[in-house]
């Protein structure tokens, strides 16, 4: 909850801050594209890191899934100790910190492979390419957590409203049977 909150909060503070710097170009919609341009590439290739980052995560649960069966002893009955193992905590801080090493070094590969120039495409021709590709690597592979907080916020909106709609029709259900 408290992590889902923090990305609300930048989301906002990053609105807040692009709509400031349209709105400082007064109104010229020129500046609005090029901030657009800038956004995009950097924006597309953290969403591919993402979305990359969640197959992956999807096929090694899989396959863990397929050798961590544990049938429980016989005649014992299964019991909150023997809890899913994606579930434990050390799997957990080991998934978030393998993602965020996987999405900086995919960041900086992507990077270098398209040739993304952050500082070039904003306006500083003094930065050199190494530099600039280093450095746009590492925005676009940390931006990789926050598109994947971005999304989880819009799937769980879209269950609360699914769950809403349901205790609505449920209601209609009972109103019209009572």
């Amino acid at each position: 909850m408290k992590r889902r909150l923090l990305t609300v909060f930048w989301t906002i503070v990053l609105s807040l801050v692009f709509t400031g710097v349209v709105y400082a170009a007064n109104g010229d919609e020129a500046a609005a594209v090029s901030v657009a341009a800038v956004l995009a590439p950097l924006a597309a290739a953290a969403l591919g890191i993402e979305r990359g980052m969640e197959i992956l995560w999807g096929f090694v649960e899989s396959i863990g899934d397929m050798f961590k069966k544990e049938e429980p002893s016989e005649g014992a009955l299964p019991g909150p100790e023997q809890k899913d193992w994606k579930s434990g905590k050390k799997y957990k801080e080991f998934k978030t910190w393998f993602s965020a090493l996987v999405g900086l070094a995919l960041g900086i590969l992507i990077a270098y492979q398209t040739n993304l120039l952050m500082f070039t495409l904003v306006g500083f021709e003094n930065v050199s390419a190494n530099a600039d590709k280093f450095v746009t690597g590492i925005v676009v592979g940390s931006g990789s957590k926050f598109t994947h907080d971005v999304i989880g916020i819009f799937s769980e909106g879209k269950k609360l409203v699914e769950h809403a709609q349901g205790l609505v029709e449920a209601r209609k259900t009972k109103e019209g049977a009572g």
